[in-house]
């Protein structure tokens, strides 16, 4: 089984442990890790970094900007079963791992990433008071009239990462406008709804690879409330 890594699980864990849940699952890391760890501090970041250099197999790679351009591209949905095992990022993850200032490699990987989350933010944030309280096919039809998103022509459902895409963010918009007013929503993301943004990164390549790693209470709460019973495996 593929299962998704948040940065929870990884901090809690030492190498030894890692490698021995390596045997029983196929660990996908994601692009939000590797930012979330290119941004937290350096101690932090040269133990997560070295963690991950110290696995013994190959893992696996992805990101939702990668799901979601495919689904918009092809019109089909992203199955788990796509991904190829890689080998580590090895001079990004070497990078983290020695060094105390932040490298240029370390500075692309994440303007990379944050272009990603402010363009994700500009094209459906401003859509949620609109369809915050209607069906996810409501939603998804008015994303598709903004014209704002890359979005697949072909109908959706969940078993599409884009479906999930917009099943967590309705999940979210209750959270995001009780601690914001709707004129504050536009512009760049506010940094406290950049912690949503990578949450909603976690829960949706969760559902697409079927599993977890994660000790965070509110994403496995994400899960749980928008997959009820049929919500990825979760691994505390």
């Amino acid at each position: 089984m593929k299962v998704v890594i948040d940065k929870s699980f990884l901090q809690g864990k030492c190498s030894e442990q890692l490698a021995l849940d390596q045997d029983r699952f196929d660990f996908v890391i994601t692009e939000s890790l590797l930012y979330e760890i290119c941004k937290t501090k350096t101690r932090h970041r040269k133990s997560a970094a070295r963690k991950l250099l110290s696995l013994p197999n190959n893992v696996y790679y992805t990101s939702v900007a990668k799901v979601l351009a495919y689904e918009a591209e092809t019109s089909v949905a992203f199955q788990a079963s796509q991904l190829s095992p890689q080998p580590p990022n090895i001079s990004l993850l070497e990078d983290l791992a020695s060094n105390s200032n932040l490298t240029t490699e370390i500075y692309r990987s994440i303007e990379t990433t944050d272009r990603f989350y402010q363009d994700l933010y500009a094209a459906y944030i401003p859509h949620l008071e609109a369809w915050k309280n209607q069906t996810i096919e409501s939603g998804i039809s008015a994303i598709r009239r903004s014209s704002a998103a890359n979005f697949p022509t072909h109908d959706i459902d969940n078993t599409w990462g884009t479906y999930s895409l917009i099943a967590c963010l309705r999940y979210y918009a209750e959270s995001i406008f009780s601690r914001y007013q709707p004129k504050k929503l536009y512009g760049n993301p506010p940094l406290r709804l950049l912690h949503d943004l990578i949450d909603l990164d976690y829960a949706v390549l969760a559902i697409v690879c079927g599993g977890i790693a994660t000790r965070d209470k509110p994403l496995i709460n994400c899960l749980k409330n928008v997959c009820g019973k049929n919500h990825p495996e979760i691994i505390q």
